[in-house]
């Protein structure tokens, strides 16, 4: 009831009627005067005392806060940040200094642990072909590794073969040890159960005349679907724009010097960079213009914002 009066009540009248009010009902309900003098006193000076505390809150809201950090050297740290605390209040009262230590960065962050994955092993990228002879040059994305969607193209089998058979050879020298160790321990098992292997039955006939000629069929028939597969391939990549291009006007495309434009994990961002950059530079051997909807930037962007699928790497 007091709270409520202080806050209705708009001139000293009106508030004086109803605290004598209060009064009176605190009479009726047992209440002494004293007590009832006392919370009406009480009510009053929390009415009047918040203004004050709000005063000195927003003075020290006005402060700017500063973060500072400190190189954590243990036990001294803590007392360090305190004594720099007070330093910085004394200079400079109108700001909030406060110190956090952090630790100091690991030496691993100087040296690269990891060897760089190869121009034409990366993935999920906005690459650019170029032809040898004319300023025509193609852009595309994949998400697996270039060197495939190159061959798919119409790239030469040997574009950087020897560095993947390079790489093979390094995971199988890595791989070595474990598989020798792997041999030994068949060959144990096997010296274990070669006693119960020597009345048994050979399971496979040895060879024949009608098995050579089964044999024989059936290599037939896998170098036949081989062929096929292959001649499908072929004539899958006469079908793209680049195989059309050197096929129409006799020209080579520069394989080697392929360009990295833009990379992304996101499949759909991936979309939406080729997009723009086909859309900014409108490479000639490009029959699209945007391999998804440009739902964002549907005017594109200028190509000052995107890299230039022509310089870079």
């Amino acid at each position: 009831m007091i709270h409520r009066a202080l806050n209705i009540c708009s001139t000293y009248e009106s508030l004086a009627i109803e605290f004598e009010n209060i009064r009176q009902i605190g009479f009726h309900n047992g209440y002494s005067k004293s007590f009832i003098d006392t919370r009406i006193g009480t009510g009053l000076t929390k009415f009047l005392n918040p203004s004050i505390t709000n005063t000195s809150v927003n003075m020290e809201e006005e402060k700017t806060k500063m973060y500072i950090e400190v190189p954590y050297t243990g036990a001294t740290t803590k007392p360090f940040t305190k004594q720099l605390a007070r330093i910085s209040q004394k200079l400079r009262p109108d700001l909030d200094v406060r110190f956090y230590a952090k630790p100091p960065p690991p030496v691993q962050i100087h040296f690269n642990t990891k060897d760089p994955v190869p121009k034409h092993l990366q993935s999920n990228v906005v690459y650019s072909v170029k032809c040898a002879h004319c300023d025509d040059f193609y852009v595309g994305e994949t998400e697996r590794q270039i060197i495939r969607r190159l061959w798919e193209h119409g790239a030469p089998k040997s574009l950087f073969q020897s560095n993947i058979i390079s790489l093979d050879e390094t995971n199988n020298n890595l791989n070595k040890e474990n598989n020798n160790n792997q041999t030994q321990n068949t060959q144990i098992r096997k010296m274990g159960q070669h006693l119960h292997k020597t009345m048994r039955q050979r399971a496979t006939p040895y060879p024949t005349s009608e098995n050579r000629t089964e044999a024989t069929i059936r290599k037939s028939r896998r170098t036949t679907a081989n062929n096929q597969s292959t001649t499908t391939s072929s004539l899958n990549n006469s079908g793209s724009a680049i195989s059309r291009h050197t096929i129409e006007t006799n020209h080579t495309i520069d394989w080697e010097h392929f360009k990295l434009v833009w990379q992304d994990g996101n499949h759909h961002k991936l979309l939406t960079k080729e997009s723009l950059v086909i859309q900014a530079y409108q490479p000639q051997l490009n029959r699209t213009t945007h391999s998804s909807p440009m739902y964002i930037f549907p005017e594109g962007l200028p190509q000052t914002l995107i890299p230039n699928p022509q310089t870079n790497q």
